[in-house]
């Protein structure tokens, strides 16, 4: 309903609170910011239980709530001050190519935007990772990105089917004038298949962790016969 730019609503017109300068502003910005990633940790600790429960996976599941709550308020901060990092120098070269030539910035707008695909691309599992195996932000980053690498195929087969999903279903929930009851219909929808694809990521995400462990056990198994003859050839030369 976030995008939708209208006050109209089933249950009457949507309540206002007026804000008086720029301080308050960002005040109740930081302040929804964190209710609002409160609300996903419990909604997170549920659905993550739940999914260990149905599949039996050997993952040890969400931490409780509160936890859960500050790794994704670390995560926030972590992503905003890398997107400050880079957004900052990214719109002063914008501009100076924009003075230049407009064709030029056009072009390095699409390679940024391009950037950014390629970064939510690889950060995908973050999430998963924190929820599923209790991972600090920066080590879920790092094995997000590794899991990314490992099966970019299939990982890209997600993310085109959430979007397909979530938008196209999305398109449908909001056809309704948002006066109408017909938008609680559409809330309620949203809410089921958003439920379903949250899960859908959980279990992808703990199938392909099943999958690397199998890789990197097959990889060891491997490497040890080698490593003993290695180890045997340099001994017989010292003796």
């Amino acid at each position: 309903m976030a995008e939708r730019l209208t006050l109209a609503r089933p249950f009457g017109p949507r309540p206002e609170l007026p804000v008086s300068d720029p301080g308050t502003a960002l005040a109740w910005i930081c302040v929804l910011v964190g209710v609002g990633l409160g609300l996903n940790a419990l909604y997170l600790w549920q659905v993550g239980r739940r999914v260990v429960s149905e599949t039996e996976t050997a993952v040890p599941g969400p931490v409780g709530p509160v936890k859960l709550w500050g790794n994704l308020l670390r995560l926030t901060v972590l992503l905003l001050a890398i997107f400050f990092i880079l957004a900052i120098p990214g719109s002063i070269a914008l501009l100076i190519l924009g003075a230049i030539a407009a064709t030029i910035a056009a072009l390095f707008l699409m390679l940024a935007l391009s950037l950014v695909f390629f970064v939510i691309f690889h950060l995908v599992y973050t999430v998963p990772g924190i929820v599923q195996l209790r991972q600090p932000p920066l080590q879920a980053l790092r094995d997000s990105i590794i899991l990314a690498r490992v099966d970019p195929l299939g990982t890209t087969s997600l993310v085109l089917a959430l979007l397909v999903i979530s938008q196209g279903l999305n398109f449908i929930w909001t056809l309704p004038d948002p006066a109408t009851w017909a938008t609680v219909v559409g809330i309620a929808g949203h809410a089921i298949v958003s439920t379903a694809l949250t899960a859908t990521v959980l279990v992808f995400y703990q199938e392909r962790l099943v999958q690397l462990q199998t890789l990197q056990r097959a990889y060891t198994a491997l490497s040890e016969p080698a490593q003993d003859a290695a180890q045997a050839a340099h001994s017989h030369a010292d003796t």
